[in-house]
């Protein structure tokens, strides 16, 4: 009995195949992973640069009028797609610090005609404590869905769950009375 058992352990045919067999699903995982991580960050960049480009495109404007928001819509739409982000939502608020300590919104503006969920004291919350006396804060917020770019390649594994990115960006602008 111990003599086959010996020959066995001792035999090493096939050994190659079996640590590769191993080895290539956990190394196929990684890569896959890696380019969903690398996607994912993709999609952020863009969300973060889309916020960035609204407000300080509205910051550094003396008025909004039609001909300057088509262009800033624009801007918007093409930075959001290129990352594959077909589902956003924007706002551009102004705001003004009162006498009383207190802000207030004084005008508000959508790229893409579609609200995010993130409300005007939520923003208010986040902006507190930024905004300088006689000053004005502009803030933007955008928002999109990101869907993980391997979510088709299993549907019955259930599909992967989106991941919801929402970026607000604040810039301080100057009130001229």
């Amino acid at each position: 009995m111990r003599q086959p058992l010996k020959k066995f352990i001792a035999d090493r045919a096939g050994a190659a195949a079996v640590e590769a067999g191993l080895l290539i699903p956990l190394l196929a995982l990684l890569f896959v992973g890696t380019m969903e991580t690398s996607v994912l960050l993709n999609a952020r960049r863009a969300v973060n640069d889309a916020s960035f480009s609204l407000v300080s495109s509205v910051a550094g404007a003396s008025a909004l009028d039609a001909g300057l928001r088509n262009s800033i819509t624009e801007a918007h739409t093409v930075l959001v797609n290129s990352a594959g982000l077909k589902d956003s939502r924007a706002v551009v608020r102004g705001y003004e610090r009162l006498s009383d300590g207190t802000f207030e919104e004084i005008w508000s503006w959508s790229p893409v005609d579609s609200q995010p969920s993130m409300s005007a004291s939520e923003i208010s919350d986040k902006i507190n404590n930024v905004i300088i006396d006689r000053e004005g804060l502009v803030v933007a917020v955008v928002e999109a869905n990101y869907t993980p770019i391997f979510d088709g390649l299993f549907p019955d594994f259930g599909g992967f769950e989106a991941f919801h990115m929402q970026t607000p960006t604040a810039m301080s602008v100057p009130i001229y009375r």
